[in-house]
C-alpha cells in the first residue's frame, strides 16, 4: 500500500478546494493539501518542484474546466514533463460534467489513473487514499 503524504487540488472552485480540503483531513490529518485555482499556477509549482528536485504531490484531484489552463491543457504539459519527475504522482480527473467524452478522453492519458464524478463521496476519495483504485 502506497503511503500519501500531499494531495494537490487543483479546481477553479474555492468552495470545492476547501470541501475537498477538509474531507481529506478529515480521513487523514497527517496528509498535507496544496490547492491551485487552475492548471497554468500548479504546472508553474510543479515546473519548480522539479528543477529544485522536490518531490511532486502523491495525489492530484484534476478539475477539467477551469479558466487560463484547463485539466486537458495541464495534463498535456504534465506529460511532456514525465521524464522528470522523480516520484509517482497519481491524477485523478474531476468534473461536475456528465459528457461520456471526457471519461473516454481521460483514458488516452497514462498518467491519469481514474476519473471521478463531483461530489467525489467520501468512500471512494477515503479508498483513493488509501492507495486503492477507484
Amino acid at each position: 500500500m502506497s503511503y500519501i503524504h500531499t494531495v494537490c487540488v487543483i479546481d477553479d472552485n474555492e468552495v470545492y478546494q476547501f470541501i475537498m480540503k477538509t474531507a481529506i483531513q478529515k480521513i487523514s490529518g497527517n496528509i498535507q493539501v496544496v490547492k491551485y485555482m487552475n492548471g497554468e499556477d500548479a504546472f508553474v509549482a510543479f515546473e519548480k518542484m522539479i528543477a529544485s528536485q522536490e518531490r511532486l504531490p502523491d495525489l492530484v484531484l484534476l478539475d477539467i474546466n477551469m479558466p487560463i489552463m484547463d485539466g486537458w491543457q495541464f495534463m498535456d504539459a504534465f506529460s511532456e514533463l514525465a521524464p522528470e519527475i522523480k516520484n509517482t504522482t497519481s491524477i485523478y480527473m474531476t468534473t461536475s460534467s456528465l459528457e461520456a467524452s471526457d471519461a473516454t478522453k481521460a483514458k488516452e492519458y497514462i498518467d491519469i489513473k481514474g476519473f471521478l464524478c463531483k461530489p467525489i463521496e467520501l468512500s471512494a476519495l477515503s479508498n483513493i487514499l488509501k492507495g486503492g483504485e477507484n
